[in-house]
């Protein structure tokens, strides 16, 4: 120990600052049975037994993922007693997996049935938010790909969008490249 009795940090050079944040100290982690134990707590029949599971549940205390803590935490999402709905979310809020297909259909059936309203509009949110990450790749793959502006090998136009025709090449100087092909001229 150095002077003035404070202890030592442990050097943490060669991490990025990732790396660093989760060798931190605060959230302790749960290791092996202990993660069994909140799980079995997780299916109890008393509800404060099943909210003290959602709030250990959380991936920045169980740190890998484990699909039984995940089955326990959307089971808890729909929970009959309010507080372990709210603890589930609570913890899906702070590490939770959007892109699980399983969230999806649950999701569904909250904006349903669900009593409180806080719980029913975060259901509608992730709902809304999913669909909006959708429609973008919807139309970003609908977009022309490669698409730049440049001069239209079939009209000479210059400085208009185009893109490569794959189907024609042309040989200039000994090297191929593929035919370049505005919008006007793709069409015809």
């Amino acid at each position: 120990m150095p002077k003035h009795g404070i202890p030592k940090q442990k050097k943490m050079r060669g991490m990025n600052k990732h790396q660093k944040k989760a060798h931190r100290r605060g959230e302790d982690r749960l290791r092996g049975n202990e993660v069994e134990y909140y799980l079995e707590l997780a299916y109890s029949s008393n509800a404060e037994d099943r909210v003290e599971a959602m709030d250990n549940l959380c991936p920045c205390h169980v740190r890998k993922s484990i699909d039984k803590v995940w089955v326990a935490l959307y089971k808890g999402m729909v929970d009959p007693d309010l507080r372990v709905r709210r603890a589930a979310w609570h913890t899906l809020d702070d590490g939770g997996n959007p892109n699980d297909p399983r969230l999806q259909p649950l999701l569904e059936k909250i904006a349903k049935e669900e009593t409180d309203a806080k719980l029913r509009q975060r259901a509608l949110d992730l709902i809304a938010a999913t669909r909006k990450v959708e429609d973008q790749k919807e139309m970003l793959l609908a977009q022309k790909t490669h698409t730049f502006s440049g001069r239209c090998d079939w009209c000479g136009a210059s400085n208009v969008p185009v893109s490569y025709d794959y189907e024609t090449e042309f040989e200039t100087n000994g090297t191929k490249r593929f035919a370049l092909v505005c919008e006007a001229c793709e069409t015809v």
